[in-house]
């Protein structure tokens, strides 16, 4: 797995470009490290386009528990998760799904960058 994080020009935004093989401990990871200190409330675009996610449903749903609980626990801003891969598509809906099933409801599955940035400025109380 490689984890680039370009130069993004929208303030309150993290591009995340995920590239290769990626587990859900791999992701996990990208979580926990990211939303440290003044990150914690910026909204993640996380594009896993060329990335192939080797999960479960079981580990999309713990995943999806992990973060929901963390933003219980004080507050993360949005996560919208690109892809134009029908299979990482499908599991960024799946992870979508567990999300709001768990009470977090600001995370969107898009086909590209722009339309997620869409989503995250009509998104009530985010200034994104």
């Amino acid at each position: 797995m490689l984890v680039r994080i370009p130069q993004h020009p929208t303030p309150n935004q993290v591009l995340v470009v995920v590239t290769g093989d990626t587990s859900v401990r791999e992701m996990l990871d990208i979580i926990v490290e990211s939303r440290g200190g003044g990150l914690r409330r910026c909204a993640f675009l996380f594009d896993v386009s060329a990335a192939t996610i080797s999960a479960s449903g079981d580990e999309m749903r713990q995943l999806a528990m992990y973060a929901a609980r963390e933003s219980r626990q004080e507050p993360m801003g949005p996560i919208a998760i690109i892809s134009t891969d029908p299979e990482t598509f499908g599991m960024g809906r799946m992870y979508q799904a567990y999300s709001v099933a768990e009470g977090r409801r600001m995370v969107g599955v898009f086909r590209s960058v722009s339309e997620a940035q869409t989503w995250l400025a009509a998104l009530p109380g985010c200034a994104h």
